[in-house]
C-alpha cells in the first residue's frame, strides 16, 4: 500500500512553489540581462519575491500560508486588471488560473480545519471580483512594463499554472489510490477478525467447554482448591468471549440505528446495569456491520471490566452525528491506577486483577480497524472509570 507520507507530499504546496521560484528566477535573469524597463523590473521582482516568501509563511502555519498565497495572487490580479489589461490580458488570465488551482490545493491541505477558514479563503478572490464590478480603482500608480515584457511574464504564469495543474491531478490520483488501498486493507483485516472468530468457535470453544465440564466435576470433589476455581473462571471467560461476534451480528440484524442496535446488544449480552443517553435525542449515524461488530465486542469487554471493578451502574452517552459517532462510557466502579491505564491496550502487560488485558487489546484493535479511537481515564469528579469510543469519518 502507498504510504500516507507520499500522498501528503504530493499535495505539499511549498514543494509546488519551487516550480514558480525556478521558472520565475530564470525569466527574471533573462529580463535583467537585457534592457528591462522599470515597469518590467518591478513586476518581475514582485512576482519572484512572492514566490520566494511563500515557503516561509508555511513555517508559521498552513492556514497563514494559504491566506498570504491567495491574497498575493489576487493583489497582482487586481493591479493587472487596472494597469496592464490594455496592453495584454495574458498576465491577468494566468493569475486567475493560478488562484483557482492554489485554492484547490490549500482547501485540500487544511480541510481538517474549521469551515470558517475555508470560506474565508474563498472570500478573498470573491472580494477582488467585487472590486472589479464596482470599478474601485487603485489610489496609486506604478510604472508600466513593455508589451514584450508583459507577454514573457504572462506566458510564465501560464506555464506555471500548467505545471501546477499537472501536479494537482497527480496528487488527486495518488490520494484516490491511497483511499482505495486503505479500504482494501481494512476490509482484509475485518475478514481476518471474522475468520479468527470462526476458528475459535470451531477449534477452541468445544474443547474448552469440555474442559470446563471436567473442572466442574473436579470442583465437586475438591471444593477448597483455588487453582481449579481460577481455571474454571478463565475458561468460562474464553468460552463466553468466542460468542461475542455471533451476538453482535444478531444485535445488528436489520437495523442501522445506533440506539436500536445498542438496545438489542444490551438484551443479548444481559447487561441490566447499562443505561443509554442519546445526546440531543438525535440518531443520525448509519451503522455498518463492521462498526457494529467492533462496538458489540468492545462494549462487552469494557462492561465486563466495569463489573470486575465492582461497578453496578454503567452509563453510555451517545453522540450520533451523520458522519461520526461518539460513545462516552462511565461507571461507578473502583477506577484504575495511572499505571494500569497506561498499560491498557497492551496485551499480556496489564496489571488488572482479572486477566492479562488481552480482551481490552482486542477491543481496541477492532475499534481502530473500524476507523475509530479509544481513550481510557478515571472520572474526574466522581469515583469510577471512563472509556470514550470515537468512530471518525472515513
Amino acid at each position: 500500500m502507498q504510504p500516507i507520507n507520499n500522498v501528503l507530499s504530493s499535495w505539499d504546496t511549498t514543494a509546488m512553489t519551487k516550480t514558480l521560484v525556478i521558472v520565475g528566477g530564470i525569466v527574471f535573469s533573462i529580463l535583467t540581462y537585457f534592457d528591462i524597463s522599470p515597469g518590467g523590473l518591478l513586476l518581475s521582482s514582485c512576482l519572484l519575491s512572492a514566490a520566494i516568501i511563500n515557503p516561509l509563511t508555511k513555517r508559521i502555519s498552513p492556514v497563514f500560508e494559504a491566506y498570504v498565497d491567495i491574497g498575493t495572487i489576487c493583489f497582482f490580479a487586481y493591479n493587472s486588471y487596472y494597469f496592464y489589461k490594455d496592453i495584454s490580458l495574458i498576465l491577468l488570465l494566468g493569475l486567475t488560473a493560478l488562484s483557482v488551482i492554489r485554492i484547490v490545493m490549500h482547501s485540500f491541505v487544511f480541510r481538517g480545519k474549521k469551515l470558517f477558514w475555508t470560506l474565508g479563503l474563498h472570500l478573498i478572490p470573491v472580494s477582488t471580483a467585487i472590486l472589479f464590478v464596482l470599478n474601485i480603482e487603485p489610489f496609486y500608480s506604478i510604472p508600466i512594463p513593455t508589451e514584450q515584457e508583459l507577454l514573457v511574464i504572462g506566458t510564465t504564469t501560464i506555464i506555471a499554472f500548467s505545471l501546477l495543474f499537472i501536479q494537482t491531478i497527480v496528487a488527486y490520483v495518488n490520494t484516490l489510490n491511497y483511499i482505495e488501498s486503505s479500504k482494501e486493507e481494512v476490509s482484509y483485516s475485518y475478514k481476518q477478525v471474522l475468520e479468527l472468530n470462526q476458528i475459535l468457535n470451531h477449534n477452541l470453544r468445544t474443547p474448552l467447554a469440555t474442559a470446563l465440564g471436567q473442572l466442574e466435576i473436579a470442583e465437586i470433589h475438591l471444593k477448597e482448591n483455588k487453582h481449579i476455581a481460577k481455571a474454571k473462571e478463565a475458561l468460562s471467560l474464553v468460552v463466553n468471549q468466542t460468542a461475542s461476534v455471533n451476538n453482535a451480528k444478531k444485535a445488528f440484524y436489520q437495523t442501522t440505528s445506533v440506539i436500536e442496535f445498542l438496545t438489542n446488544w444490551k438484551a443479548l449480552f444481559n447487561y441490566e446495569m447499562v443505561d443509554f443517553e442519546l445526546v440531543k435525542n438525535r440518531d443520525k449515524y448509519l451503522l455498518t456491520e463492521q462498526v457494529a461488530i467492533a462496538l458489540a465486542v468492545s462494549l462487552d469487554v469494557f462492561s465486563q471490566n466495569s463489573i470486575d471493578a465492582n461497578a453496578d451502574e454503567l452509563l453510555m452517552r451517545i453522540e450520533s452525528k451523520r458522519n461520526s459517532l461518539r460513545i462516552d462510557i462511565t461507571d461507578n466502579g473502583d477506577g484504575a491506577s495511572e499505571e494500569t491505564i497506561g498499560l491498557l491496550g497492551k496485551p499480556m502487560t496489564s496489571r488488572k486483577e482479572h486477566g492479562a488485558g488481552l480482551g481490552t487489546y482486542l477491543a481496541q484493535r477492532l475499534i481502530v480497524s473500524s476507523g475509530g479511537k479509544v481513550y481510557f481515564s478515571n472520572r474526574k469528579r466522581e469515583k469510577g472509570f471512563r472509556v470514550i469510543i470515537e468512530i471518525l469519518p472515513r
